[in-house]
């Protein structure tokens, strides 16, 4: 079976047989936190700590002590959209990210990070 590649249509398939998931155009980023502490990686097991410091410190507010939650990193425009290349080291702030939780593991993790 060969891959099949996605194109656009003007209208999203519909019926029981499909299912659809948004599609954010961002970072990948794994966040591990350990009591206090928030570690960010890319999907290559790159710390991104210090490249995304308001995302690193959004974990630090939950009531759980170890968490793992797997998220995108996105810059969202005032029309909803997600700008890829405001990411980019030379146009991104931290100001400007939001992160969309794809799969809230907040669940608590037996080995510190």
């Amino acid at each position: 079976m060969s891959r099949r590649r996605s194109r656009r249509a003007a209208v999203a398939p519909s019926g029981p047989e499909w299912i659809h998931e948004v599609k954010f155009d961002g970072f990948r980023i794994v966040a591990l936190k350990d009591r206090d502490r928030v570690r960010l990686w890319s999907r290559f097991g790159n710390d991104l700590t210090w490249r995304f410091p308001a995302i690193a410190e959004a974990p630090g507010g939950l009531d759980i002590e170890r968490a793992l939650i797997d998220g995108e990193a996105v810059v969202l425009r005032s029309d909803g959209y997600c700008d890829f290349e405001a990411l980019l080291p030379t146009q991104a702030s931290s100001d400007d990210l939001a992160i969309r939780s794809v799969a809230v593991a907040a669940k608590e993790i037996a080995a510190p990070c």
